[in-house]
């Protein structure tokens, strides 16, 4: 495949598939005066346009990358008390925990020390490598929770193409901040030698993975699915962002089967839905037919596009459209002709014709998706979970409850516990600021959340026990 691999802010690189998740250690809040944190050294780069990738993979088989390692769905959380835990008792070799931080090439520079940028992190295992450089899991010391940490290697991002499009990558993710079904951007840090992107990590693998597990998904779960892939996408675009690579391994599931849309390498902020875009970019089994046409297109119709293919190989197990060759594959797709299964209920038909339509102008919108019969009662579970976003400054607001200013009153009362006053977060928040007091507080209520999450799981398994 031609390109630079994308980044996968998945744990997958434990050869094991039987992991367990142990308890979580809060943080504990004392009433001795906290010493005040400075906030690190947030980003300052100015927005930019996104890069290019293209990645040549004629054929129509869904597969994942040979590169990629396997996922490691069950691994959720790990609580670490130093960056170089001992090796427990009878653990045999290639079955480490994630949270692993020994002094390997996987750990970054400066990550195993207690000052300095990295000094609220534990940096463990090495999940894969990019063009950029690594991604790392991360355990953010105050809360205990698990991150991915993309460390961008400076000598590697000198090059003003790539720089751009990891500028870009942040600008968006930074815009983006707050829903659900968009993976996090906690705090990006800067180092002499790295640029280090903290994001939410989701444990559960790709979609891709997890659909090739189970050859293809029942109506009930894909729906399910598809849901928070539209409520995700109507997100982006409501504030004018395209992801133009819109793809099942692009697709990532955290342990409570939320979903997350991630990669916005090539992702890009445009005017208006109307700006035409000229950039051939994406992966050529779920291109749109308006970007091989290579007379200008409409970016959010491009996404629609995407989302097609993906609820096609959702249900069938496959791609809609394949060639052996990349010219095979490109009359494939302009011709717009696909198969469907005895097994597709005839809404799953009607709504996957209505997203693969040739026609740009003719094929329905998001909205219409979501209205769609065939999504008729299926609710968001993320939306559920992760409640109305308390989080200031973010520009997603969910749906407010009457509870959401006593969830914020309590996460700002625990981060000034760990050392980051209120009349310093509260500014920083609001401004949308990646700093390690804005981040400290966005894990902490991801923490909560996913708490919440386990608690709930408990008492439904305990009620399935005695019914």
């Amino acid at each position: 495949a031609a390109g630079p691999p994308s980044w996968r802010h998945t744990a997958t690189a434990s050869r094991s598939r039987n992991h367990s998740r142990p308890q979580q250690a809060e943080a504990q809040i004392t009433n001795a005066t906290p010493a005040r944190r400075s906030p690190s050294r947030h980003w300052r780069w100015e927005h930019a346009n996104s890069g290019e990738r293209l990645q040549r993979r004629p054929s129509g088989e869904l597969r994942a990358p040979s590169a990629s390692p396997p996922p490691m769905a069950a691994q959720q959380a790990c609580a670490v008390q130093s960056p170089v835990p001992s090796r427990r008792s009878g653990q045999r070799e290639g079955h480490r925990s994630p949270c692993r931080g020994s002094a390997s090439s996987a750990s970054p520079p400066h990550a195993r020390g207690s000052s300095g940028p990295l000094e609220l992190y534990a940096v463990g295992r090495l999940l894969g490598r990019g063009a950029f450089g690594k991604v790392n899991v991360g355990v953010h010391r105050l809360s205990q929770e698990l991150t991915a940490l993309k460390v961008c290697e400076r000598r590697r991002i000198a090059d003003p193409d790539a720089k751009k499009s990891l500028m870009q990558e942040v600008t968006v993710l930074q815009r983006l901040n707050g829903h659900p079904n968009v993976v996090q951007l906690f705090e990006v840090i800067e180092t002499d030698s790295n640029v280090l992107l903290v994001t939410e990590l989701a444990a559960g693998g790709d979609l891709l993975r997890y659909v090739r597990h189970r050859r293809r998904l029942v109506e009930d779960n894909a729906q399910e699915l598809f849901r928070q892939l539209l409520d995700g996408i109507r997100h982006m675009h409501s504030l004018n962002v395209v992801h133009r690579d819109i793809k099942l391994e692009n697709l990532l599931l955290d342990n409570f089967g939320c979903l997350k849309i991630a990669d916005l390498g090539v992702a890009v902020i445009v005017e208006s839905p109307q700006q035409l875009l000229r950039e051939q970019c994406g992966t050529p089994s779920y291109l749109a037919p308006e970007v091989l046409l290579d007379a200008g297109y409409e970016g959010p119709p491009v996404d629609v596009w995407g989302a097609g293919v993906c609820l096609y190989a959702m249900l069938m197990g496959r791609v809609p459209f394949k060639g052996e060759q990349l010219s095979d594959l490109k009359r494939s797709i302009l011709k717009g002709r696909f198969q469907v299964a005895a097994h597709m209920s005839h809404n799953s038909v009607v709504l996957v014709q209505a997203l693969l339509t040739l026609c740009p102008a003719e094929r329905a919108t998001v909205a219409d998706a979501l209205s769609h019969a065939w999504l008729e009662g299926v609710e968001n579970k993320a939306m559920q979970l992760y409640e109305a976003c308390p989080v200031l400054g973010t520009r997603w607001q969910g749906q407010p409850s009457s509870a959401d200013s006593a969830v914020t009153e309590e996460l700002l009362r625990r981060a000034a516990a760990l050392g980051f006053p209120r009349e310093d977060l509260e500014p920083g928040l609001r401004e949308g600021q990646l700093n390690a007091a804005t981040a400290t507080f966005r894990l902490l209520f991801q923490q909560r959340a996913h708490q919440r999450a386990a608690e709930s799981a408990k008492t439904a398994c305990a009620g399935a026990a005695q019914g």
